[in-house]
């Protein structure tokens, strides 16, 4: 069985000389054995063990505005080892590179199996103008009013300074949905599409292949955003983001919160101080 005066010594080496108990022990055990003495508490040693001293302090009269300095020099020791970088992950990533018209990383999904993200999809490019003889000969059609330098920049600008709802507005704006022309006959198609597009000086009307090509995005695609517009204007522009918005709204909530935890009395780890930075409730916590 261990005694008293064998843990008085360990832990008065683990604690660099500081006795545990406050007066000798004298026995007739130990009386031939070398005796260890409790050398005086060295204030350096514990001030540099605990952080911060509150030696001077008596319990629960520490002034405010010393606490709240105490634990804020605690927490400038408690950072955090890695700080996640939404930029790099891969699905945000890929949603921007998308967005930009650039190389991305998209979705497959075949029937019956699992959604798997590794199917590349490549990078938008401004396609080949309109030279049909038809749109020459044509009174409304303008696609040889519009130089290689006009086409270039419409692309440019279309990619690489709109987001999705400046788009949809841009193409809600320059494509008309009509009636089609030859009620008469017999076919599926309901509607028909008058697309524009500016030279620079004034809106012309172009061919669909024009469109298409200029600004490199699908057909299917242009149907369902004029399908979803209104007024010329998509239905989902202003999109509130409810994580933001939550935010906005709570932040006093917020901040009367972490004032509420940062005064609570805390301590550090008192056996793993060298190994991690965490705080814990002192004793003397109670709840309301």
């Amino acid at each position: 069985m261990v005694k008293v005066h064998e843990l008085d010594v360990l832990f008065s080496n683990f604690l660099g000389g500081v006795s545990l108990v406050p007066y000798e022990i004298e026995s007739d055990e130990l009386s031939d054995s070398d005796s260890t003495h409790a050398e005086p508490v060295n204030e350096d040693v514990l001030k540099d063990r605990n952080e911060i001293d509150y030696s001077n302090s008596e319990p629960g009269e520490l002034a405010e505005d010393r606490l709240l300095a105490d634990i804020e020099k605690m927490n400038e020791t408690r950072k955090r080892k890695k700080i996640a970088d939404p930029a790099e992950w891969k699905r945000l990533k890929n949603k921007q590179l998308r967005m930009e018209g650039k190389e991305y990383l998209g979705y497959r999904k075949k029937k019956g199996e699992k959604i798997v993200h590794d199917t590349i999809r490549r990078e938008r490019e401004m396609g080949m103008a309109c030279n049909s003889a038809r749109c020459n000969k044509s009174k409304n059609k303008n696609c040889f009013k519009f130089k290689e330098e006009t086409r270039k920049n419409i692309f440019k600008k279309f990619w690489n300074e709109m987001n999705w709802a400046q788009r949809k507005v841009f193409i809600s704006s320059n494509v008309f949905k009509g009636k089609k022309a030859r009620g008469e006959e017999t076919s599926r198609r309901q509607s028909t599409y008058t697309y524009f597009l500016n030279n620079g000086e004034e809106q012309l009307q172009v061919c669909r292949k024009m469109f298409v090509n200029t600004l490199d995005i699908g057909y299917k695609t242009i149907q369902e955003w004029i399908s979803k517009s209104s007024y010329g204007m998509g239905t989902d522009i202003v999109q509130k983001d409810r994580l933001s918005y939550n935010k906005a709204r709570y932040s006093k909530q917020y901040d009367h919160l972490r004032m509420f935890l940062n005064k609570l009395p805390k301590l550090p780890a008192h056996y793993c101080r060298m190994d991690t930075t965490k705080l814990y409730l002192e004793e003397t916590f109670q709840s309301i």
